[in-house]
C-alpha cells in the first residue's frame, strides 16, 4: 500500500470534524479570537441550542481541533493550534508523496 491510501482515522475525523458547515461556523466565528469559551456563549453566537453545540464541540475535540478545561461547574474551549498543525502537516506529507515529478 502506498503512502497516498495510508489516511488514518486521526485524519478522517479531523477532516469530517471540519466538513460541516456549523463546526467552521464555530471555528472561525468563535474560536478566531484565541479564547476560550463555553457551550452557552458557543451556542449564543452562533444561534444554535446548547445541546447541538455540545455535540460539535465534543466532536472538534475528538477531531484534535479543540481542547478543553474543567472550571468549576463550567467546561471551557479553545483551538487546540499544536494539533491542528500536526494534523496538517501529515495531511500535506502523505498528499506530497503523490506528487508527480
Amino acid at each position: 500500500m502506498d503512502c497516498c491510501t495510508l489516511f488514518n482515522q486521526r485524519i478522517t475525523d479531523f477532516c469530517k470534524a471540519l466538513g460541516n458547515e456549523k463546526r467552521q461556523e464555530i471555528i472561525l466565528g468563535v474560536f478566531n479570537d484565541n479564547g476560550e469559551h463555553n457551550i452557552t456563549e458557543v451556542a449564543e453566537r452562533v444561534k444554535i441550542a446548547q445541546s447541538t453545540a455540545s455535540e460539535h464541540l465534543s466532536l472538534l475535540k475528538r477531531a484534535g481541533v479543540l481542547v478543553s478545561k474543567k472550571v468549576e461547574k463550567e467546561v471551557y474551549y479553545k483551538l487546540d493550534r499544536r494539533s491542528i498543525i500536526d494534523i496538517m502537516d501529515e495531511i500535506k506529507l502523505r498528499l506530497s508523496c503523490c506528487l508527480d515529478d
